[in-house]
């Protein structure tokens, strides 16, 4: 995979900044993990935000019965 070819940076002259690519980024990731890791890691983050919404949800129901 050669990453020079897409040209994956990008010079913004009005901000002075290199930009890479988001395309190359998730490259990169990919070749890093094996997409099994990946798709893991991502359902263990939604499980994680999943029951931390549910607390908020019930202690927002507690203080909302609270009132």
């Amino acid at each position: 995979m050669n990453y020079c070819k897409q040209r994956p940076l990008t010079f913004q002259r009005s901000t002075g900044r290199l930009y890479l690519h988001q395309k190359v980024i998730k490259q990169v990731i990919q070749s890093c993990y094996s997409s099994r890791e990946v798709q893991e890691r991502m359902e263990s983050l939604r499980r994680n935000v999943g029951e931390f919404l549910r607390k908020q949800d019930k202690s927002m129901q507690s203080l909302v019965q609270t009132m």
